[in-house]
């Protein structure tokens, strides 16, 4: 509607005196409301993937889990306040950022503090959280799998509307494993008193260190327990992110009589047995004595 130089004004207000008639009008307005979302940032080069080595369950029988912890902030990009929590299953937990909290050890039970409740983070400001992935000893005797185990748990930011953002955290569990280079070892014939010496190699293709250990099968005769010897009956092996992933074991075999002797070889890994309660790698000796030339010539 115009205004002419006829209408009248008093008081900042202005009175028409044509066009009263006019019909009404209206005016159509659209308003858009934007969802709650937060940026989600992560802090550390893994970013939502957690990586354990189970063998460190076996460095101290007191600690009752071991845990690797990622950092992450939360960012309100928005022009409004926003409510949220943030929830996650197990094996994962969030915690309130503790600055005494170190990545790879154990939370103690008074840190493990969740986020239960809601959280407003004004526009422009951000929040850190901290996650971690455990392992108890409990979990680690009941997983089948012998070789890598994945546990995929989606971290859900739950807003004050019941929206959710989700992101999926990876938490990779891995075991040691243990190769041989041998199933059975053959020392052929020896002179009666002669020592021979063959190598057994321990070889480690996993991303966790191996703990293992030789012994000899009580089961077998006395005699065949005597003639065979090893240099080393336990120790580590480093993982395959090592050169040196593997171990040579020198096994010696000694004739005492000109018979045949035959010893069976218990390789362990002490992970497995605690934890998986796998049976350990049978490795058979095999060795002949002879007195003379003639019956070694033979044999070769």
């Amino acid at each position: 509607m115009s205004l002419t130089n006829e209408d009248s004004f008093c008081c900042g207000k202005y009175s028409r005196t044509v066009g009263l008639d006019m019909l009404p009008f209206a005016l159509n307005m659209t308003g858009t409301v934007r969802p709650a979302k937060l940026v989600l940032e992560a802090c550390d080069e893994e970013q939502f993937t957690f990586e354990l080595s189970a063998t460190k369950l076996l460095k101290s029988s007191c600690e009752e889990e071991i845990a690797c912890s990622h950092r992450y902030v939360l960012l309100n990009k928005s022009d409004a306040i926003v409510q949220f929590q943030c929830q996650i299953e197990k094996p994962f937990i969030i915690l309130k950022e503790h600055p005494d909290v170190v990545k790879t050890k154990a939370i103690t039970k008074k840190k493990r503090k969740k986020e239960d409740k809601m959280t407003s983070l004004k526009p422009g400001k951000n929040i850190e959280i901290r996650v971690v992935f455990e392992l108890t000893n409990e979990m680690a005797s009941t997983i089948t799998d012998c070789n890598q185990t994945i546990f995929k748990r989606m971290l859900n930011i739950e807003f004050n509307n019941k929206k959710k953002q989700e992101y999926e955290m990876h938490g990779i569990v891995n075991f040691p494993m243990m190769q041989l280079s041998h199933n059975t070892v053959d020392f052929g014939v020896c002179y009666v008193g002669e020592r021979r010496e063959l190598v057994l190699t321990i070889q480690n293709p996993s991303k966790a260190a191996l703990f293992w250990r030789i012994d000899k099968d009580l089961q077998c005769p006395e005699a065949c327990l005597n003639v065979f010897s090893f240099t080393t009956t336990n120790g580590k092996v480093n993982s395959n992110e090592h050169e040196d992933n593997f171990i040579d074991v020198k096994i010696q075999f000694i004739a005492a009589h000109n018979v045949s002797y035959e010893c069976t070889l218990n390789v362990t890994s002490l992970f497995h047995e605690e934890y998986l309660k796998t049976p350990p790698t049978r490795v058979i000796l095999h060795g002949r004595g002879s007195y003379d030339e003639a019956t070694k010539q033979q044999q070769k």
